[in-house]
Order: C-alpha cells, then structure tokens, then sequence
C-alpha cells in the first residue's frame, strides 16, 4: 500500500474515532475494497468503498481530513 494508501486509512480510523463510522463498517469497506482491487490496490481509495455504501459522505471525510492537519 503506497503512502495515500495509509492516509485513507488513518482517514478511517479518525472517522472510528470520532464516531463517523464504526469499526465494522470499515471492516466491511476493506473486505470489499480486497475483493475488487487486490489486482490493482493504488486505483481506488479505501474511502471510497465508504462513501459508495453511503456510510459517509465526501464532505463528512474532508471536514475530518481538514481536523486532522
């Protein structure tokens, strides 16, 4: 996993953290992002698994990404 990789994924444990999401909805979202990205893992953020399940939003996600800084 490259270094955008470990952002998205710090970017989840935030949102774990701050109650965004839970721990099994993020377990959920990597089983899912390994089954249809382990041929190619850079070509789609884990958040996006997230977001495509309506679990949170983009915006939900950037207002913890800007925090975290």
């Amino acid at each position: 996993m490259d270094e955008s990789g470990s952002r998205d994924l710090e970017l989840l444990h935030l949102a774990v953290q701050q109650g965004v999401l839970s721990n099994k909805q993020v377990e959920e979202c990597l089983r899912e992002w390994e089954e249809k990205h382990r041929a190619a893992p850079d070509t789609w953020a884990i958040s996006s698994v997230a977001i495509s399940k309506g679990f949170v939003t983009e915006k939900r996600l950037a207002d913890l990404e800007s925090k975290r800084i």
